[in-house]
């Protein structure tokens, strides 16, 4: 069609523009999504729109919700009520909050059945550079035990994609209870009398990979019982133990008698000869010389054996342990290396006494 009182140009493929016809080149560059400095979004429940960064983390800790940190904490206060009301039941969901307000809640529902779910912020140089992830958990299960007055045993651990959860259960729940490996039969009898409960105490730390200030704890406790015997708490620094095995061999008598020489009415203790030269050596006691006589028979002392077995797996965790304490180590593991030092010395030097004694005694 064409348009009256202006031909229209017909270009052939030889011929050129003319000098009429112009072209609109633009001169800025349109804004990008990477150019841009910050990235806003909307709030899908009220008209809040700022920075992803200023919204609620995921709980897996990837990524942002798209519900803002108010609506969040409206909420949990809403669920918080409803709950209690209905089951008197302390539960929390919110976004994020931090350890010493999770603690004060924990503190405040411990006389009650309680189910939290939540966010915990970390204050930063909690933890040392570096530090083992169970370090940290345990660290964190230690104030949530002081909070709560229960105490909580580690089950198990999960790794996930980008975290890794840490699950504890409490010590005093009935089924969870573990088989002591310790032999000694009061000890045993000792802990079985702890009271259990159907309490159903659990608590998992979930820790991000991308982001150790910021963990997911999980506590639920749904039957309020009196907190975990004092007696029964293990110490801090524990002891460095060997298992004995009882070794099946023939019984020996572990002292031969001299019949005596001496007048009728004379008090005189009949010498004791030890049974060989390296037994005298190796009994570090000396306590069996000062035992009472009955009827002129010496009582005898239970012997203990190692096995070899035994020995050699001892002695290759020892030199394991000196191979570690030569260099460089974490705080926590040298005072652990240090109480096992120190009771090796002292077990030592008691041993060192006792055949100085029985030296004096035989000579």
């Amino acid at each position: 069609m064409a348009v009256e009182g202006s031909p229209a140009p017909v270009l052939g493929s030889s011929s050129g523009p003319t000098p009429s016809m112009t072209f609109d080149i633009p001169t800025e560059i349109a804004p990008t999504p990477s150019s841009s400095q910050t990235i806003l979004q909307k709030c899908t429940r009220c008209p809040y729109m700022g920075p992803i960064d200023s919204f609620p983390p995921r709980r897996t800790g990837t990524g942002h919700l798209k519900v803002c940190a108010s609506c969040m904490d409206k909420q949990a206060t809403r669920k918080s009520v409803a709950t209690a009301e209905s089951s008197g039941c302390g539960q929390i969901a919110t976004a994020a909050i931090s350890l010493e307000d999770f603690l004060k809640l924990v503190e405040i529902n411990k006389n009650r059945p309680f189910d939290f779910d939540t966010m915990v912020n970390l204050q930063p140089g909690m933890f040392a550079a570096g530090e083992h992830l169970y370090n940290r958990t345990n660290k964190i299960r230690d104030f949530l035990a002081e909070a709560s007055d229960y105490h909580w045993n580690q089950k198990k651990t999960k790794r996930g994609g980008k975290s890794t959860v840490v699950t504890y259960f409490c010590a005093q729940l009935e089924g969870e209870q573990s088989k002591s490996r310790n032999q000694d039969v009061d000890r045993a009898k000792s802990r079985s009398r702890i009271t259990r409960y159907h309490c159903g105490g659990w608590l998992r730390i979930t820790t991000m990979d991308d982001n150790e200030l910021l963990l997911r704890i999980r506590m639920t406790h749904a039957e309020a019982h009196p907190s975990f015997p004092a007696s029964f708490r293990k110490s801090q620094t524990g002891e460095f133990k060997m298992e004995a095995t009882p070794k099946p061999v023939p019984k020996q008598p572990l002292f031969t008698t001299v019949p005596m020489s001496g007048p009728v009415g004379v008090t005189e203790v009949p010498p004791i000869m030890p049974r060989d030269d390296v037994g005298a050596e190796e009994d570090g006691g000396g306590s069996i010389l000062e035992l009472p006589l009955e009827n002129g028979v010496v009582p005898s002392a239970p012997e203990v054996y190692f096995s070899p077995d035994q020995l050699a797996e001892l002695k290759r965790k020892f030199d394991a342990m000196m191979n570690i304490a030569s260099g460089p180590c974490h705080p926590d593991l040298a005072h652990a290396l240090g109480s096992v030092f120190s009771h090796v010395d002292r077990t030592v030097e008691d041993i060192e006494v006792g055949r100085f004694a029985k030296r004096r005694r035989i000579s």
